[in-house]
């Protein structure tokens, strides 16, 4: 499958979040692919009406800010039953630094950065189907801001 329209839900706020290589590694290859995406904040407050009023066929979950809003994520499958959705975590997570449960099973794919996660997320919030997945990197020349 070939998405036609992806909608990325991360952050770009606070401001550092705007140069994480993973979510604008994401972008830039979505944009090399020339694949229509957008990314919405779930920071401080996801606004789902955009999300769904965008019609993406595909949704990646980047952030535990979506793990913890299930209602959010209701909304969205209620309203887009069409689209496929995944997790992108890339955080490493485990039994010593800690991890929230949740019920996840409603998404069609989570990826992990860290290749030995796939039983601890598929028992910890129970998905279908977890695979490793390295963290995306931008393609281009990033400036930053200097203070």
């Amino acid at each position: 499958m070939i998405p036609k329209k992806v909608a990325l839900i991360a952050t770009d706020w606070p401001t550092y979040e705007k140069y994480c290589p993973n979510f604008t590694g994401m972008m830039d290859g979505l944009e090399k692919l020339e694949i229509e995406h957008q990314l919405f904040s779930c920071r401080p407050q996801l606004r789902v009406s955009d999300v769904i009023e965008y019609e993406p066929d595909f949704i990646i979950y980047g952030l535990l800010d979506m793990v913890k809003h299930p209602e959010w994520r209701e909304e969205i499958k209620k309203k887009l039953p069409n689209a496929k959705i995944v997790m992108w975590y890339g955080d490493l997570r485990d039994n010593i630094t800690g991890q929230i449960n949740a019920d996840m099973s409603e998404i069609d794919m989570m990826f992990v950065s860290n290749n030995a996660q796939e039983e601890f997320y598929k028992r910890k919030w129970k998905v279908k189907e977890c695979k490793f997945l390295p963290l995306g990197a931008s393609i281009k020349n990033v400036e930053y801001d200097t203070f």
